[in-house]
Parts: C-alpha cells; sequence; structure tokens
C-alpha cells in the first residue's frame, strides 16, 4: 500500500502536482531511515565478522610476495620448508624435526631468504 501511494505521489510529482500529504511525509522519512539503519547494521556486523575471521586464521606477516601468512600454513626459508610454531607472543618457523627454531619476524625481514607460503593449510585466501 505504501509502495502504491509513493509511486502516485512520484508521478504526480513529475506532473508537476504536490500532492504528498504530510502523513505520506512521515511514512517515507521513518521507512527511509530504517532502510538506512538496516543498511548500516548489516555492513557493520559483515564487517565486524570479517575482521574477527582475518584476526583468527592469520599471523600479522607477509612472505616475500606479499601474501599473508596463515598460522597454518607451511613456509620455505632458505630452501627448506618450515612450519608455524606461536610461543608466548612470538611465531617462529619449526623444522620437522624441531631441531632448528626461527623467529618468523627475523625471517620475514631477511631479504636473502625470501620467505614464501608453500602450503596453504588454512584454505582459499581472503
Amino acid at each position: 500500500m505504501i509502495l502504491i501511494e509513493l509511486i502516485q505521489d512520484v508521478i504526480l510529482g513529475l506532473n508537476g502536482e504536490y500532492a504528498i500529504q504530510t502523513r505520506n511525509i512521515i511514512i517515507y522519512f521513518y521507512i527511509t531511515i530504517s532502510v538506512l539503519f538496516t543498511f548500516i547494521v548489516k555492513l557493520y556486523r559483515q564487517n565486524e565478522n570479517l575482521s574477527l575471521l582475518i584476526s583468527y586464521r592469520y599471523t600479522d606477516y607477509f612472505d616475500s610476495e606479499g601474501k599473508r601468512i596463515a598460522k597454518k600454513d607451511k613456509v620455505i626459508y632458505r630452501n627448506k620448508i618450515y612450519s608455524l610454531y606461536k610461543e608466548e607472543k612470538n611465531w617462529y618457523l619449526v623444522d620437522n624435526n624441531i631441531t632448528e627454531k626461527i623467529k618468523l619476524q627475523e625471517a620475514v625481514i631477511d631479504k636473502e631468504g625470501k620467505i614464501k607460503v608453500y602450503f596453504y593449510g588454512m584454505g582459499e585466501r581472503i
């Protein structure tokens, strides 16, 4: 019913007749506010969920190609494959035998080592 009245008011307005009643203006105002509010809430929730997902799945570091390193990825560093391991607040690269432990922060900074993501443990990238 409201949509029909809106179409009627728009058509009359295009014909040069100002026929919008005060009651209709108030209804259009509330509809506009509610649609905007719903849109903003949906956008907020979508972005909040995405930011939580990103912080849950990824470390704070990128490889030499600019790809984000996920928590369950395997990486190549100095021609050797490493897994990621977190101890307290620091991330480490650990080989299969756990004989060598390298800080991820230092490996990312090292330009000669060229750290690269080898295996996407978390699946598809965001």
